[in-house]
C-alpha cells in the first residue's frame, strides 16, 4: 500500500502520522511518502519540519519517501497522487492557518472532487 501524505504543517503530518500508526495500519512492505507543496508566491513554510516530524514518527514502520513540488497546490497534488502510484491520499480539511475551523478548505475540496483514490481528510486541533 502506498500512502500519499500531503501536508503544509506540522499539525497535518503529526495527524498522517497517528492515522497511519493507528490500529498497525503500517506493514513495513508499505510506503508513505510525504508530499510538501510551496504556492509559487506564497508565503512559505519550512518543508523540513514536516519532514522531520514524519521521519521521527514513521521511522522503521514503512518506507519512507519526501517529495517536494511547487505551484498551485490542489493540481500538484492531484498530479501527485497519479504520478507517484499513491493507493490512499491522506490530507487536512484546510492548509493549516492559525484561525481556521474544521471545514474544508478550498485545496481539500478540489482534491476530494479531483481524486479517484480513497481520501483520508485527517482531523486537526483548532489552531489560535
Amino acid at each position: 500500500m502506498h500512502y500519499l501524505l500531503a501536508t503544509d504543517s506540522v499539525h497535518t503530518t503529526a495527524a498522517g502520522c497517528d492515522y497511519l500508526l493507528d490500529a498497525a495500519r503500517l506493514d513495513p512492505d508499505d510506503r508513505a511518502t510525504v508530499l510538501t507543496v510551496v504556492e509559487t508566491d506564497a508565503d512559505e513554510r519550512d518543508p523540513g519540519d514536516a519532514a522531520n516530524v514524519a521521519t521521527a514518527r514513521l521511522t522503521g514502520f514503512c518506507e519512507l519517501a519526501f517529495e517536494e513540488r511547487e505551484g498551485d497546490v490542489a493540481d500538484e497534488i492531484l498530479d501527485s497522487v497519479d504520478s507517484l502510484d499513491a493507493d490512499v491520499l491522506l490530507v487536512g480539511p484546510h492548509g493549516g492557518r492559525s484561525g481556521a475551523g474544521p471545514e474544508l478548505g478550498p485545496t481539500a475540496r478540489a482534491v476530494l472532487e479531483g481524486t479517484a483514490v480513497p481520501v483520508v481528510v485527517l482531523p486537526l486541533e483548532p489552531l489560535s
